[in-house]
């Protein structure tokens, strides 16, 4: 049974592909991880109607879009830029401190680590890893 189940994961492929195709599994996963603290932020949006503010609003609002600049470059790598291109290089610099910096807002009118929050900083993080991926050796 054991020789069923590591024939199975590993389908005849030596242990180091094994092991690339489970890193770049985790950091796929990684992009997506902004997923859960945006959807709980928009919903609490959405269940505060009557008092969300427009900052509030507005701060989701350049998360959602910047993340979905995170996804749309997963599928199409062209859409941040042409490959090792100055523009290639500011989307991604400007996108991850763009994020940080509405992390700082979100934190400043909270007072306290809100979602909006969380969600910056993680697609921060996944805009600091994209740039070091980016990185010319």
């Amino acid at each position: 049974m054991q020789w069923v189940v590591a024939s199975f994961w590993t389908n005849g492929l030596p242990m180091t592909q094994l092991l690339e195709r489970v890193v770049n599994l985790l950091l796929f996963a990684f992009c997506f991880l902004p997923v859960l603290p945006l959807t709980i932020g928009w919903a609490e949006t959405v269940r505060a109607k009557p008092k969300s503010d427009l900052l509030q609003i507005a701060l989701l609002v350049l998360v959602s879009a910047s993340f979905s600049w995170i996804v749309l470059a997963l599928f199409s790598p062209l859409a941040i830029g042409p490959f090792h291109s100055e523009t290639r290089a500011t989307v991604i610099i400007g996108n991850a401190f763009l994020m940080f910096f509405v992390a700082i807002a979100a934190f400043i009118r909270e007072k306290i680590v809100s979602t909006t929050a969380l969600a910056a900083c993680v697609t921060s993080l996944v805009w600091f890893y994209i740039a070091l991926a980016n990185a010319s050796a």
